[in-house]
């Protein structure tokens, strides 16, 4: 069932939105949501529309009601509604009250949207859970916005060590061709993007590697509040949903943020407008939420139920490679990583030595997390990463005296006393388990850090130190 509830330390470059600029497409204008609702988390629900009288339009309300008879218009309108109005169709009668759920299956249907892009799809969602990859910007905008030609390319980002595996497959599989004058880095943390064409079809696929793990690098990368979306193998993930899709607007995420690059102008044609910062009197509870205060930090996780969530068809993907993710795969490194949105505010007028200083703004970041005791890497943010980590820090000192005091890593310990080994401020510090393999007894706990996470959670949603952030 589906939800619609969902590293500042160096940034790069700001990018294009695509290599190609597509033309514009007109996303019509959402309707303004109340506080209260809860249809589809992560998007708050619209108000009761005035009650529809069949007497009247019967054959209009027959097209919502009786969708089956009527499916192909039904689409076809649905289509040409924004996210806000099929809430508010869910709330009409008892018969409406699945529209959504029922349109998953067109609307949001990614393999659709990756037909444009490869031969079998399933195949190359295959690939993503087989090496832990993500798929971030443009095109997962269009998928959440049902918009395909806002984007011409697929970004890939996956850790440094899979990608020959990837490009492997991308290329003798879907016969894509290697461009061969790759990017450099233009900073130290700028990853080399390697791009690929299709020769038959002009579309294009870059991979982004990355030393970081995946996530951390789709934050480092994210620009704007519209391409704060992320999609995994088996779902997609809109973190910063309601701005975007039901106010139309577009915040910035990043201190270097050009106003006059071709991705701002693909987004105003496709609809949407472009917005410093929340002015005071929109602060209405709603979209701070999201945002954050200007005399707060927001902290969220991505899975949480602030955002959009668009689960995938799984049938069909290989079985090997939906093992190789599985216990803790993807969506649980993704669904509980978290971040941070930083009120970034503006420099005097008659101080500031850059006109850029002068516009306040947001700043998204989320530090790379990581331990001994657990197999994948995390990020964080909030302060419920930070009551985890002491608990991370015990287990493994606690695996350690597992061991023979022969067999202990000397990189774990420090003056025979075992040395802290959790959560690292900076981005780009190695994990020091780097040459330590652990014996068959070793015990990680990736499995249970959702459930001390939800159970922490809960516990500080009635700590009013932390109102500012709750997760409704």
């Amino acid at each position: 069932m589906s939800d619609i509830h969902g590293i500042t330390t160096r940034r790069p470059e700001a990018e294009v939105l695509d290599e190609e600029q597509p033309a514009p497409t007109n996303l019509p204008q959402a309707k303004r949501l109340p506080r209260n609702s809860q249809d589809v988390e992560g998007l708050s629900s619209v108000p009761q529309p005035q009650s529809l009288r069949a007497s009247e339009i019967d054959q209009l309300f027959d097209i919502f009601t009786k969708r089956d008879a009527y499916w192909s218009i039904f689409d076809n309108l649905a289509a040409r509604l924004p996210i806000g109005d099929i809430l508010a169709v869910q709330r009409v009668c008892r018969a409406t009250a699945s529209v959504y759920q029922e349109l998953l299956k067109t609307q949001w249907n990614v393999d659709m949207h990756l037909k444009k892009y490869f031969k079998q799809p399933r195949d190359f969602r295959s690939m993503l859970c087989r090496y832990g990859a993500l798929v971030y910007g443009g095109f997962v905008l269009g998928l959440f916005a049902r918009m395909p030609l806002i984007s011409t390319c697929i970004r890939v980002v996956i850790e440094e060590k899979d990608r020959e595996g990837f490009e492997s497959y991308l290329c003798g599989n879907e016969g894509y061709q290697r461009i061969v004058t790759d990017e450099a880095p233009s900073r130290r943390t700028r990853p080399y993007r390697h791009r690929f064409r299709q020769p038959q079809t002009g579309r294009l696929v870059i991979i982004e590697p990355t030393k970081y793990c995946p996530i951390a690098q789709v934050f480092l990368n994210t620009r704007s509040t519209a391409l704060a979306n992320v999609m995994t193998w088996e779902k997609a993930y809109a973190y910063i949903p309601q701005p975007t899709f039901l106010y139309n607007k577009v915040f910035p995420l990043r201190k270097s943020y050009s106003f006059s690059g071709s991705s701002h102008a693909v987004l105003r044609d496709s609809g949407w407008q472009f917005q410093p910062t929340l002015w005071p009197e929109e602060k209405d509870g709603i979209q701070d939420r999201w945002l954050g205060d200007q005399d707060c930090e927001m902290q969220r996780r991505v899975g949480d139920q602030l955002t959009w969530t668009i689960p995938f068809s799984q049938e069909d993907l290989h079985p090997s490679d939906l093992a190789f993710s599985r216990p803790s795969g993807p969506s649980s490194i993704i669904e509980y990583s978290e971040f941070s949105i930083v009120p970034k505010p503006a420099e005097p007028v008659e101080t500031a030595t850059d006109i850029q200083a002068t516009i306040p703004g947001y700043l998204l970041y989320g530090h790379e997390l990581f331990s001994s005791v657990l197999r994948h890497k995390y990020t964080y943010g909030a302060s419920i990463m930070k009551h985890i980590g002491p608990r991370l820090d015990m287990l493994a000192r606690f695996e350690l005296l597992k061991l023979r005091e022969s067999d202990r890593p000397a990189h774990l310990m420090e003056n025979n006393r075992f040395a802290k080994n959790t959560i690292y401020a900076t981005a780009g510090a190695l994990p020091i388990t780097e040459d330590f393999i652990p014996s068959a007894s070793w015990t990680y706990y990736d499995e249970q850090l959702p459930e001390w996470y939800d159970m922490i959670e809960r516990r500080l949603r009635t700590d009013e130190s932390l109102e500012e952030i709750e997760m409704v």
